[in-house]
């Protein structure tokens, strides 16, 4: 329930960070979407009775899922479904695992809701990523290839926001690209390392000219007709990339992003920072870098 309002400033931002950390463990879009919406329902739920959630307990928990369960429908007659209900029970689940593991609360789930196993994202090791690199050819597509790791892996950039940029984003004089079109419409400015920048030149003034074909396309990443790369292409050249190298996990774009994130951290780079690098709304977001650095 979308609609509900929410008084307390801390439940607008858990319901933001809970949404963030779905998207960031690789849910799908539409769990995305829909989960932090029943999450609001519990925290409206909360307010009324005028708990606190660090009194979340078994037995509270329980009764919300009991009014639930004869709550009605906002739109038609009857009760919830028992799908419906079911998504809720995932949210609830989530949302305490969520609160443990960026250690905000210890909330304890009662027996009926059993706890749900939190899918851990992959991560290509610093060997992996360098076999990547390893099998991109030396021609003008090869070259390309080799920007769009650099994007992902070496400046963490989201498949969006790499899509997105246009030649004029990459601003040489100051080391930074102008990520104009982040996670809601966030702005951000991201160092570009020193060891990328000479063949991100190098892309740009042969590579991409080659490509460019005297079209006016200001994209940074362009196909062999000089129009702008598509999301789904850029997913695409990575898996040509994968089928050339001994790579046996299954990976996107983002596994460079969730991989260079581990790899800053098992570095020894504050979470704060990493959360500024990656452009995290919330530093619990970033939390979850800490348990994938202990797994390594």
């Amino acid at each position: 329930m979308k609609q509900l309002p929410l008084k307390i400033p801390r439940h607008e931002q858990l319901e933001e960070g809970f949404k963030e950390w779905l998207s960031l463990l690789g849910y799908a879009e539409s769990t995305t979407y829909n989960l932090p919406h029943h999450l609001r329902e519990l925290l409206h739920w909360i307010e009324q009775e005028k708990l606190n959630l660090n009194q979340l307990n078994p037995e509270n928990i329980s009764s919300y899922y009991n009014y639930l369960q004869h709550r009605t429908r906002q739109r038609t007659p009857g009760t919830l479904s028992n799908n419906y209900l079911q998504k809720h029970q995932q949210s609830i689940r989530l949302f305490i695992n969520y609160l443990q593991i960026t250690e905000q609360e210890n909330i304890e789930l009662p027996s009926t809701l059993p706890r749900s196993k939190i899918p851990i994202p992959t991560v290509l090791s610093k060997a992996e990523i360098q076999e990547l690199y390893a099998v991109c050819s030396k021609d003008t597509l090869g070259q390309r290839d080799q920007i769009i790791l650099h994007m992902h892996y070496g400046c963490g950039l989201r498949r969006t926001e790499a899509f997105s940029l246009d030649i004029g984003d990459v601003i040489k004089e100051k080391h930074l690209l102008y990520v104009r079109k982040g996670k809601a419409g966030k702005e951000r400015y991201v160092p570009i390392p020193y060891e990328i920048e000479q063949d991100l030149t190098d892309y740009v003034n042969q590579g991409r000219k080659e490509l460019l074909k005297n079209t006016k396309e200001n994209a940074l990443f362009i196909n062999t007709r000089g129009k702008r790369l598509s999301g789904q292409s850029l997913q695409l050249r990575l898996k040509k990339l994968i089928y050339q190298t001994t790579i046996t996990k299954t990976i996107s774009l983002h596994t460079l992003r969730h991989s260079i994130a581990t790899h800053l951290h098992q570095s020894g780079m504050k979470l704060e920072d990493i959360a500024l690098f990656l452009g995290h709304k919330s530093l619990e977001s970033t939390q979850l870098y800490t348990h994938l650095k202990e797994e390594e």
